[in-house]
């Protein structure tokens, strides 16, 4: 069979099926990224969706056995403060300290203790400050307001430690 085209036309006929090869498969490669891309984004809204129901039913799941062995002890530690008498108002006491104590300051433990045959309740407050001035200006600031018969920090903590931990005692006054 004769061919009666030129090569100049041969080359352009070839070249022009390679466009047409090229635009085909670069076709294809396109539809399977987007058919891809679209699968992947449903499935990306489906995964944050059950996330959200997971998370409102979290809370209903038991609590993990450490933070079982934490609320037991918190149980004990609320009972052990029933014990003490209610006499004392404790939570007035703890809301105050809570509102007097600046951000600088963490009390870590909170420690009562009933003396004099139960005449007399202390508390004893551990915990970190971020520098002496704050800790003392928050001590002047219980001394001042009278809402505790007597507020002691003890010297020994404004002198030696270098991350300012201290223990403040504190004497409960009747009812504020």
């Amino acid at each position: 069979m004769a061919n009666l085209l030129t090569k100049e036309t041969q080359k352009n006929i070839a070249h022009r099926r390679r466009e047409r090869k090229i635009i085909v498969v670069s076709g294809l490669v396109t539809l399977w990224l987007l058919t891809g891309l679209i699968f992947n984004l449903s499935l990306w809204f489906n995964l944050g969706a059950q996330r959200k129901i997971l998370a409102a039913n979290s809370s209903m799941l038991p609590a993990p056995a450490h933070n079982l062995a934490a609320i037991n002890r918190l149980k004990d530690q609320i009972t052990q403060l029933r014990g003490w008498g209610l006499d004392q108002v404790w939570s007035d006491h703890l809301l105050y300290l809570q509102s007097a104590r600046p951000n600088s300051i963490k009390i870590n433990q909170v420690v009562g203790l009933k003396t004099d045959n139960g005449a007399t309740v202390r508390l004893a407050l551990a915990g970190e400050s971020a520098s002496r001035q704050e800790l003392v200006a928050f001590v002047d600031r219980l001394k001042r307001e009278g809402v505790f018969k007597q507020v002691d920090l003890p010297v020994d903590y404004l002198l030696e430690s270098a991350n300012h931990q201290f223990i403040i005692n504190l004497e409960l006054v009747g009812r504020l």
